[in-house]
C-alpha cells in the first residue's frame, strides 16, 4: 500500500511502517532473513555478516541487491507475504506518522519500524514488543474505572493463578514477575505467596450503575468485564467475583504484534512474552438507593 493518510480507512492501517526508502529495503531484507533461517525468537536480529552460515549471507546480500530494484508497494506485498499477517501494511514518513497518529503521551515515533494499531483507539499505534503489556495495563485501569462507575465499595485481590511456565523445563513464574508485566502492585508472604489486601476502595456513587461510553469498546471487548458489568446492572448484585485474564494473543492485534515482536522486527526494544495469568478479585458493592 502507498503512503498513506489518516482517511485511510482503520482496516487498512492495522499494521504500519514508518520508514524511508533506505529503511523498508532493510525491513524487507530482516523479514526475508527471519523466514529463511528460521530465527523466529527475538534474538535472531544479529547482523547477517555475523551468521556462520557463508551461503546464508551471499543469499541474503544478493536478494537485498534485487530488492533496491524493486518499487514500495513491491516490498509492502513482499512484507506481508514473509510476516502472514492476514492484514495489510501501510507505509508512512515519520513526519507524516507524527502528525497524524498518536504513539504514547509526548513519544515520536522511531523511523525504520513497525507499529501495530490500537484495538480500540484507532489513531493510537504501539510496537509490538510493548503491546500485550500496554494493553494489559490499560484493562486494569479500565477495571478499576469500570468498578466504580458501577457502584464498586471494595476491590479484594484474593489469588493469582500463573498459567504459564518458565523455559523448556517448565519452571515456575514468579508472581513478582508476572506483576510487573500487567502492572499490578502485589504484596508477597515469606514463602513468595500473595498477601490477600485490599486493592480499591470508592466513595459512595452519586448515580446509578452505568458503562461510561468511554468504557463501553473495553467492555465489549473483554468476556470478564462484560460479565461484571452485566452482573451488577442486571443483577444488581452486591458482591461478586471476578477474574481478570491477562496473556498473549488475546485479539488480532495482538496476535499481529506477537508474530512481529517474535521475528525480530522490533523498534528496538526486547521482547519478553506476556506470561498467562489469572487474577480473582472479591467485588463489593454500596447497596443500590
Amino acid at each position: 500500500m502507498p503512503l498513506g493518510t489518516k482517511d485511510t480507512d482503520p482496516r487498512d492501517r492495522k499494521v504500519i511502517i514508518i520508514a524511508s526508502r533506505d529503511e523498508l529495503i532493510d525491513l524487507a531484507a530482516r523479514a526475508f532473513e527471519s523466514s529463511v533461517a528460521g530465527l523466529t525468537s527475538p534474538f535472531s536480529t544479529r547482523p547477517s555478516l555475523f551468521h556462520p552460515n557463508l551461503g546464508f549471507n551471499l543469499a541474503s546480500m544478493l536478494m537485498k541487491g534485487k530488492m533496491r530494484k524493486w518499487s514500495d508497494d513491491s516490498l509492502l506485498n513482499h512484507l506481508e507475504a514473509e510476516l502472514k499477517l492476514g492484514v495489510p501494511i501501510a507505509l508512512y514518513q515519520q513526519s507524516q506518522a507524527s502528525r497524524l497518529f498518536r504513539f504514547g503521551v509526548g513519544l515520536t515515533p522511531k523511523s525504520g519500524c513497525i507499529y501495530i494499531q490500537h484495538p480500540i483507539l484507532v489513531n493510537h499505534y504501539i510496537p509490538p514488543e510493548d503491546f500485550a503489556r500496554t494493553l494489559s495495563r490499560e484493562k486494569e485501569a479500565a477495571f478499576r474505572q469500570l468498578a466504580s462507575s458501577l457502584g464498586a465499595k471494595e476491590l479484594r485481590l484474593m489469588s493469582i493463578e500463573v498459567q504459564s511456565k518458565k523455559g523448556i523445563f517448565g519452571g515456575k513464574v514468579s508472581l513478582s514477575k508476572v506483576a510487573s508485566q500487567v502492572g499490578i502492585g502485589i504484596k508477597l508472604d515469606k514463602k513468595g505467596n500473595i498477601t490477600k489486601r485490599i486493592y480499591s476502595r470508592f466513595g459512595k456513587p452519586s448515580s446509578t450503575p452505568k458503562i461510561p461510553a468511554d468504557l463501553a469498546p473495553w467492555v465489549e471487548r473483554y468476556p470478564d468485564l462484560r460479565t461484571m458489568a452485566r452482573d451488577r446492572t442486571e443483577g444488581h448484585l452486591l458482591e461478586s467475583h471476578v477474574t481478570l485474564e491477562f496473556k498473549e494473543g488475546m485479539g488480532v492485534a495482538a496476535n499481529i504484534a506477537a508474530i512481529v515482536a517474535g521475528r525480530g522486527l522490533t523498534a528496538g526494544g526486547s521482547y519478553e512474552a506476556l506470561h498467562h495469568s489469572l487474577w480473582h478479585f472479591e467485588v463489593e458493592y454500596w447497596p443500590l438507593r
